[in-house]
C-alpha cells in the first residue's frame, strides 16, 4: 500500500514539473497579441515635403496595427488589408517577417523588454519614420 502511495506521489509530482515545464513562457509567446501606435515621429527633408503630406505620413502609420496571433504568424493591418506573415525574434530583441510566399526575411523593428515595446525606423527618399507600437 505504502508503495503505491509512493509511486503516485512520484508520477504526479513528474506531470507537475513537465507540465509546468511546458507552459513556460517565451520570450515569443509574450509578444502574441493586439499592438498599436503609441508615438509616429517623421523627420522628412523640407525641400522635399509639405508639412500636409508628414500630416498624412502621420495618419497613416498610427492607423497601422501589428497581431501577433502565435509565436510564428504575424498579421501586419492596416486600412486597406491585413498581410499574413510568418515572424522570428532574435536573441537581440530584433522582430524579422517575411510574407507567406517570400524566402526573404525582412528587419520589422526591435523589441525593448524594459519599455516594452517595439519600434520601427523606415528611411524614405524624403527621411525617416519613426514608430512606437505597444500591446493593448
Amino acid at each position: 500500500m505504502m508503495n503505491k502511495k509512493l509511486l503516485f506521489a512520484g508520477l504526479f509530482l513528474i506531470g507537475t514539473v513537465l507540465f509546468f515545464g511546458a507552459c513556460k513562457s517565451t520570450p515569443e509567446k509574450k509578444m502574441i497579441g493586439t499592438w498599436i501606435v503609441k508615438t509616429v515621429e517623421v523627420d522628412f527633408d523640407e525641400m522635399k515635403s509639405t508639412p500636409e503630406m508628414v500630416n498624412q505620413v502621420i495618419e497613416k502609420e498610427n492607423r497601422m496595427q501589428l497581431e501577433f496571433v502565435s509565436d510564428s504568424i504575424l498579421l501586419i493591418k492596416d486600412d486597406h488589408a491585413s498581410h499574413r506573415t510568418v515572424w522570428s525574434l532574435n536573441p537581440n530583441g530584433g522582430i524579422f517577417f517575411r510574407f507567406e510566399n517570400s524566402p526573404q526575411f525582412n528587419l520589422l523593428g526591435t523589441y525593448d523588454t524594459e519599455e516594452k515595446s517595439i519600434t520601427t525606423n523606415s528611411s524614405t527618399p524624403l527621411g525617416t519614420i519613426n514608430v512606437v507600437y505597444k500591446k493593448e
